[in-house]
C-alpha cells in the first residue's frame, strides 16, 4: 500500500480567507485549491485524503469558550467552502468529514490507523496541534512555510517532544481557539516544566507534594488557581482517534469528473434563441498541387479606443457565442482559472476582453472578479490608455513609496495632464491589504496611472476599476 497524505482543508482555507482582501471569495478559492495542489505536487504518490471539520465541534459541549472569540463565520465563507468540498470531489479526490469532529480528530484518526498498516503519513495543515502526531512515521507539511517538520524540528522549535505537544498547548494556551492555559506560563517556562517533569499529570502530582521543586511562586500560585483551566484545556487540544471512518476508502480508485458536467455536453450547440449553430469546420486536407500564389487583403478593425485588431472571424480565439462559450466550458473544466466560479463568468470576462479589444485568454490572465464585478489589473486599463488613438504619450514621471505621479497628452486637450496618487490617499480609501505593506511604491504606480486613464481616456478604460484600486491583490 502507498504511504498516506492527509490535507486539513479547514485549516487551508481559514487562512486563506482571512488573509485574502475585498475579493475574498476569488482569492480564497484559488489560495485554497493552490494549496492543496501543491500539497498533492510534493506528494503525489502519496494515497491522499482530504480532511474537513463539519458543523459544531463536541468541543463547544466541553467548553462555550472554546473558539468563542472568533468572528462568527461569514455566510459567503461557509458557502465557498462548500463549493470548494465540492470542486475537490469532482476532481476526485477523497473527503472525509464527520458530524461533532473536527478535520485534527479525522486526521488523528486516519494517522493511527496507517502507522498500525505499517504506512509512512504526511499531514498538510497549518495547525499546531497536530504536530502531537510527528513520529517515527509521520511528519508534518507547513501550508504557512511549507517546510517539513519531523521529531527533531518539533523538539528544536518548541523544546518538548511531538507527545509533549497537547500538555505544551494547555499550559502555555492558544488565544486563537480561546485556550486560556495558566496566565503567566509562557513558551520557556511551560518548556522547563515538561523537560523536568515530563507531562501536565507529573507536574501537579509534585505541586502537591513539593511546590518549591515546581517553580518560583507565581508559577506554583499560577498552576494552583489555575488548575481547572489547565485541566479543561488539555482535554481541548486532545485529538480524538474514534472517527468512523473506513480508511481503505483512502486507496479507492475515484474518476475526475468534469465542473460543467459530462464531457460530451460540451459538444452540445446553445439554445437556438442564444446563438445560431455553428457549422463545422471544413476538412483541411492536402493539396493535390502546389497553388499559385495569392494576394489577400486584410481589413482591420478599428475599435471605439482607435484601437486595432483583426476581425473577429480571422483572430485566434472563439469567433462566435456558440465557441466562445464552448472555450469557457474547457477554461472552467481545466482548473487553471479557479477564481471565475462557472462557465458563464468566464465567458463574461471572454466578452468583456473582446469589447477591449484583447484576446480571450489575456482577459482571464488579466481580470480578477471583485465584489463581483471583473476588475482588470491596472497594467491592462494603461495599455488600453496608452493604445488610444488620441494619445500621444502616457508614462510615469514619479514613483516612491509615498507617491506616484503620471502624464499623459491627449490630442484632444492643448496641455498634458498630470495625476498625482498618495499613500494618504490610498489609506483614506481603505487600501491597506498585504501589497500595499510590501510594495507600496508598486501599488501607487498601478493606481495612479489606472486612474489617469479612466480620467482621460474613458472609452479605453470603459469604466472598469482596477483589482489595485478596488482592494484586491494582485
Amino acid at each position: 500500500m502507498k504511504p498516506v497524505l492527509l490535507i486539513d482543508l479547514s485549516a487551508i482555507f481559514w487562512s486563506a480567507w482571512h488573509s485574502s482582501a475585498n475579493d475574498a471569495v476569488s482569492q480564497a478559492t484559488t489560495r485554497t485549491l493552490s494549496g492543496v495542489d501543491k500539497a498533492i505536487g510534493a506528494y503525489g504518490e502519496r494515497a491522499v485524503a482530504i480532511c474537513c471539520d463539519a458543523g459544531r465541534s463536541f468541543r463547544k459541549d466541553l467548553a462555550e469558550t472554546y473558539k468563542a472569540q472568533r468572528p462568527e463565520k461569514d455566510h459567503a465563507a461557509i458557502e465557498e467552502l462548500r463549493r470548494i468540498e465540492e470542486r475537490l470531489k469532482l476532481d476526485g479526490h477523497l473527503l472525509w468529514k464527520f458530524p461533532t469532529f473536527e478535520a485534527d480528530d479525522v486526521i488523528a484518526t486516519a494517522t493511527q490507523k496507517a502507522t498500525a498498516a505499517g504506512l509512512d503519513v504526511t499531514i498538510a495543515t497549518g495547525d499546531k496541534d497536530l504536530l502531537q502526531l510527528v513520529g517515527p512515521r509521520v511528519t508534518v507539511l507547513s501550508t504557512r512555510s511549507w517546510e517539513v517538520a519531523d521529531e527533531a524540528a518539533v523538539v528544536a522549535k518548541f523544546k518538548v517532544l511531538p507527545s509533549q505537544i497537547g500538555d505544551y498547548l494547555a499550559l502555555v494556551g492558544d488565544a486563537s481557539d480561546g485556550i486560556k492555559g495558566a496566565p503567566g506560563i509562557g513558551p520557556v517556562k511551560a518548556a522547563e516544566l515538561l523537560q523536568k517533569f515530563g507531562s501536565i499529570k507529573n507536574i501537579f502530582v509534585k505541586l502537591a507534594l513539593v511546590p518549591d521543586e515546581v517553580g518560583k511562586p507565581a508559577v506554583v500560585k499560577s498552576l494552583r488557581e489555575n488548575a481547572d483551566g489547565v485541566d479543561l484545556a488539555r482535554r481541548l487540544v486532545a485529538l480524538r482517534f474514534d472517527v468512523p471512518l473506513e480508511f481503505e476508502e483512502i486507496f479507492a480508485h475515484r474518476e475526475q469528473v468534469t465542473l460543467s458536467g459530462a464531457n460530451e455536453e460540451m459538444d452540445e450547440p446553445m439554445d437556438a434563441e442564444f446563438v445560431e449553430k455553428d457549422e463545422p469546420m471544413p476538412e483541411i486536407l492536402p493539396p493535390a498541387e502546389t497553388p499559385e500564389p495569392q494576394t489577400t487583403t486584410t481589413t482591420m478593425v478599428v475599435h471605439r479606443n482607435g484601437t486595432t485588431a483583426l476581425p473577429f472571424e480571422l483572430q485566434l480565439e472563439p469567433n462566435s457565442l456558440a465557441t466562445a462559450h464552448r472555450l469557457a466550458v474547457g477554461m472552467h473544466d481545466s482548473r487553471l482559472y479557479q477564481r471565475f466560479q462557472s462557465p458563464e463568468a468566464i465567458m463574461a470576462v471572454i466578452i468583456r476582453g473582446r469589447e477591449m479589444g484583447i484576446p480571450a485568454l489575456t482577459a482571464l490572465d488579466s481580470f480578477h472578479v471583485i465584489e463581483g464585478k471583473p476588475s482588470p489589473h491596472a497594467y491592462l486599463i494603461i495599455a488600453q490608455a496608452k493604445r488610444h488613438a488620441d494619445c500621444e504619450y502616457f508614462q510615469c514621471t514619479s514613483t516612491n513609496s509615498t507617491s506616484a505621479t503620471w502624464v499623459t497628452k491627449s490630442r484632444r486637450n492643448p496641455e498634458p495632464t498630470s495625476l498625482t496618487y498618495t499613500i494618504e490617499q490610498a489609506r483614506a480609501a481603505g487600501l491597506t491589504g498585504p501589497n500595499w505593506t510590501k510594495r507600496p511604491d508598486e501599488m501607487l504606480r498601478k493606481t495612479a496611472g489606472a486612474q489617469l486613464a479612466r480620467m482621460e481616456y474613458p472609452d479605453a478604460a470603459m469604466g472598469l476599476y482596477a483589482v489595485e484600486e478596488m482592494g484586491g491583490e494582485a
